[in-house]
């Protein structure tokens, strides 16, 4: 039988069993990582002592991961620390309720998350590694989905959980490979490059990106975007985080340099309740449960407009002298806005009732002419998406017809 590990003059049963008490000491908070479920799990469990055993499947953490996790940990927050003392001495400190969110802060999309801690989590070991360089960029990194659910906030989260600066960029400014060379030129070792709307590159500019992305060099050009016959530029090593809402129209060779493909979804009623419960909490307001399910129920399942909303319940909250958000007051902004018990608004309405009075199938080009000249393209990917997503309108090729919702819905609106 093996002897006892001795730890602060206390015996444990293995070294693991030490480990765990130590991790502990320093950092009661930790929350290691399964390497089996992938989960992160509290270091005190039922038992009442630290244990780096995952209470959900018996997965067991290394001790070389575990020691890197807690390391990293510690580095950020010691660089969170140098950040706020050096605020503090240009005499500007951020209330705590308006610190940015974390990774353990965001509501839904758990699959999502999920993939992107495990990315974090190999990274961070394998900065850990001996021999690995300071400045080892994270993998590139693609964030798929409907607009306003959440991509840009996830990107400088995993910028903040990797301590590294991050340029933000729109895909339409980098019209060509010479503004694509000018922007990689401004990197330093390590950093990451955000492109919201990566879709909007231009395929020469694409290729100049993947180039750069797969072997780390920069093809000289002119201004008018011609190659130069000079020498590739080595670039510092960099992370090139995309946002998009169609990756498909990305070219497959830029997709495929992405070592990480993240697709995000709306989210659902109750966990936009909880996400802006969150943030009105961090923001400092005080809410009721039933003011929390209206607006998770007019959002759309998108976070982007749970957020507005949010903000225009405290703008209508302030005009009317309330320093609390309730259902009555959201109901009330919702008026004011123009927004349905679906949050759908007025010229969704229109779109609704032209279908209902047509009583068949309706192309898409007649639907635009009618819906005050709006073009085909602003129709079906700004004002369609919400309305199929709720079940509202069924497209096929025929053109677009109303649903039973959606004739019931109409008529919960109109009262006919």
């Amino acid at each position: 039988m093996a002897a006892p590990v001795i730890y602060r003059g206390k015996p444990y049963a293995t070294a693991l069993e030490a480990l765990a008490q130590c991790i502990y000491d320093q950092e009661p908070t930790f929350r290691p990582t399964c390497p089996r479920c992938l989960r992160r799990y509290p270091l005190v469990g039922e038992s009442g002592r630290p244990s780096l055993v995952c209470p959900a499947c018996g997965g067991c953490s290394t001790e070389a991961s575990a020691r890197a996790s807690l390391a990293a940990r510690l580095e950020r927050e010691a660089d969170l620390v140098k950040q706020s003392a050096i605020a503090e001495q240009d005499s500007y400190r951020v209330p705590p309720h308006a610190a940015p969110p974390g990774l353990d802060d965001v509501i839904g999309n758990a699959d999502a998350v999920m993939q992107i801690r495990t990315a974090l989590d190999a990274h961070r070991t394998r900065m850990g590694l001996p021999d690995v360089p300071r400045h080892l960029a994270f993998p590139h990194l693609l964030f798929s989905g409907p607009g306003g659910t959440g991509k840009t906030m996830l990107s400088e989260i995993v910028a903040r959980e990797l301590g590294r600066k991050i340029h933000l960029q729109m895909g339409q400014a980098l019209s060509t490979p010479a503004k694509v060379a000018e922007v990689l030129l401004t990197l330093g070792p390590g950093e990451i490059l955000f492109i919201d709307e990566i879709h909007g590159l231009k395929p020469a500019s694409q290729e100049a990106l993947y180039r750069a992305m797969e072997d780390g060099v920069l093809i000289p050009v002119t201004g008018r975007g011609q190659a130069h016959t000079g020498e590739p530029l080595r670039l510092p090593p960099f992370t090139l985080i995309g946002a998009t809402t169609d990756e498909w129209a990305l070219l497959p060779s830029l997709c495929q340099r992405f070592k990480y493909r993240v697709r995000l979804q709306r989210l659902t009623p109750g966990e936009l309740s909880q996400a802006i419960g969150q943030r009105a909490a961090r923001l400092g307001w005080q809410t009721d449960a039933e003011a929390l399910e209206l607006i998770g129920r007019r959002a759309l399942g998108t976070p982007r407009l749970a957020v507005g909303l949010l903000d225009g319940c405290m703008d209508t909250a302030m005009a009317q002298g309330q320093s609390s958000i309730t259902a009555d007051l959201v109901r009330m902004t919702c008026e004011i806005w123009g927004l349905d018990g679906l949050g759908l608004d007025k010229v969704s309405r229109q779109y609704l009732s032209f279908l209902s009075e047509s009583g068949g199938p309706v192309r898409l080009n007649v639907l635009a002419t009618r819906l005050d000249g709006l073009s085909r393209r602003t129709v079906e990917t700004k004002i369609e998406p919400d309305l199929v997503w709720l079940g509202l309108v069924a497209k096929n090729a025929d053109g677009r017809r109303l649903t039973v919702a959606g004739r019931e819905h109409l008529e919960s609106v109109t009262g006919h």
